[in-house]
């Protein structure tokens, strides 16, 4: 599970550039919305996680690099749905399945990626 901090931050950092550099107003909106969503869940996951470590271990991220691009040329629709896959994968692995409460938490962050993605349809 600790691998998947650097994608939620990425995922993240990623979201609120492209919601500081689109020119169309619902997209600013609903990009707006996802970060602030995807921000708490974020946060609600490496607390629990963090939580259900059995020596209160901090994630390390020593060696986390995170790379962010520019919205130019970008499908934002695919971008998004690509990450709502690999969200699902994610679900199913065994280490997320096995615990209930994580698995929620990764279940809310497919929901609000599968929201944006029908936002972001609604030119």
């Amino acid at each position: 599970m600790e691998q998947s901090i650097p994608f939620l931050l990425q995922l993240q950092a990623q979201t609120q550039l492209w919601h500081w550099q689109t020119d169309h107003y619902a997209a600013h909106v609903a990009l707006g919305e996802y970060y602030e969503a995807m921000s708490d869940l974020t946060d609600r996951f490496v607390e629990v996680t963090k939580g259900k470590n059995k020596n209160g271990a901090k994630p390390a991220l020593e060696h986390a690099p995170i790379e962010i691009k520019g919205i130019v040329g970008v499908d934002l629709e695919a971008q998004y749905s690509e990450w709502a896959q690999y969200l699902i994968d994610w679900s199913c692995d065994t280490e997320i399945s096995s615990q209930p409460e994580i698995q929620d938490i990764v279940l809310d962050m497919i929901n609000e990626t599968h929201k944006l993605v029908y936002l972001l349809r609604l030119k």
